[in-house]
C-alpha cells in the first residue's frame, strides 16, 4: 500500500508472507527495521542471539568426527590450535609476540662479569624448537639480565607474560618494567624466588609485598612454567597475576614512580640470579605484551 505525502516522499507498508498471511514489517524511530532472525536446525526454528552491541554471537563447527563427536570451537582456539603461542592466558591485544624462533635481535643480554653470551638454543623450548638461553656465571649471586624496548603502547592495562624453565638452582627470578610517559616513570616490579616458594611485587614505598609464601613450582629441568601479570597504568596499579594454575588479585598495590623527561617508552627486562657456587643457565620462551587488556 502506498500513499503520497504533502512533502512528496513516498509513505510504504512494507509486508512478509508468514505461511499465507501478510505481516506488516515494524521500524523503529529511526526507520530502521525491526527483525528477529532465525535459522532452520532441521527440526525447529531457532533465533539467533546478539551481544549489547547488536552483534549477532556464532559459534564456529565442524562436521562430527570419525567417532561421531560433535565439535565447535571460537577463532581464539582456532588461532591457538594453528600454532599460536597466546595460548595460556588470551585476553588483551597483543603488542608483541616473542617466540624466539628465529634471531635474538630485538633483545639485549647481560650477565655479571660483563658476559654476553645469552643465545638461541635448541636444547629446550616451551613452543616451537627454540627458546633463549642465558647462561648465570659461577658464584652464588651472580646473575644474568634481558631486556627490550617498546614505543609506548595504549595507555590503560597492558599484559606481560613470557615463560621459563631451569629454576632448580636459581635464586631470584624479576619481571622488570620501565614505562616512562614523557613526565613520569613507572617501575612495577614482580620477585620469584623458587628456594623459598614465594611471589613478591615492589610496591608504591619501593619495598617488597609477599604475595603468596606457598608457591611450589616443580622444579624439573624439562618443566615449563608462565608467569602473566597485567597493570592498570592508568591508576598506577597492578591489576592481576597468574602463574601456571594460580591468580591473584593485586588490585590493592600500587607501583613506584617519580619525574622523568625521557620520551615515552615501555622497556621489559628478564633478570636471574644464581643460587649456588657453579654456572648455571636458565630459558625464556614466549614473551607476550598486550594492551587493553580487561
Amino acid at each position: 500500500m502506498t500513499s503520497g505525502r504533502p512533502d512528496y516522499n513516498l509513505a510504504t507498508v512494507m509486508k512478509g508472507l508468514y505461511g499465507t498471511t501478510l505481516k506488516i514489517v515494524a521500524v523503529d524511530a529511526s526507520g530502521n527495521i525491526v527483525g528477529v532472525l532465525q535459522g532452520y536446525d532441521g527440526s525447529a526454528l531457532r533465533t539467533l542471539n546478539v551481544d549489547d552491541s547488536g552483534r549477532i554471537l556464532a559459534v564456529l563447527t565442524d562436521p562430527e568426527d570419525a567417532l561421531g563427536n560433535s565439535h565447535s570451537l571460537g577463532a581464539a582456539e582456532l588461532a591457538a590450535r594453528l600454532g599460536s603461542i597466546v595460548t595460556y592466558d588470551r585476553r588483551g591485544d597483543v603488542v608483541l609476540l616473542e617466540d624466539f624462533e628465529g634471531a635474538a635481535g630485538r633483545w639485549d643480554n647481560w650477565q655479571y662479569g660483563d658476559l654476553y653470551d645469552g643465545a638461541i638454543s635448541a636444547e629446550k623450548a616451551h613452543s616451537g624448537s627454540f627458546s633463549y638461553k642465558l647462561p648465570l656465571p659461577a658464584g652464588a649471586g651472580s646473575w644474568g639480565y634481558i631486556d627490550t624496548m617498546i614505543s609506548l603502547p595504549v595507555l590503560g592495562s597492558i599484559g606481560v607474560e613470557f615463560s621459563f624453565a631451569g629454576i632448580a638452582n636459581i635464586q631470584y627470578l624479576d619481571l622488570e618494567l620501565y614505562l616512562c610517559d614523557g613526565a613520569k616513570y613507572y617501575y612495577p616490579f614482580v620477585r620469584i624466588q623458587p628456594q623459598d616458594n614465594t611471589i613478591s611485587l615492589c610496591d608504591e614505598h619501593y619495598d617488597l609485598q609477599v604475595i603468596d609464601d606457598d608457591l611450589y613450582l616443580f622444579d624439573g629441568d624439562m618443566c615449563w612454567h608462565t608467569l602473566k601479570v597485567v597493570y592498570d597504568w592508568g591508576n598506577g596499579k597492578y591489576k592481576r597475576l597468574l602463574i601456571d594454575g594460580k591468580t591473584y588479585d593485586l588490585s590493592g598495590y600500587g607501583f613506584y614512580w617519580g619525574a622523568a623527561t625521557d620520551h615515552p617508552s615501555l622497556e621489559l627486562g628478564i633478570s636471574a640470579y644464581n643460587n649456588t657456587v657453579l654456572a648455571q643457565e636458565i630459558y625464556f620462551d614466549d614473551v607476550i605484551i598486550t594492551q587493553n587488556e580487561p
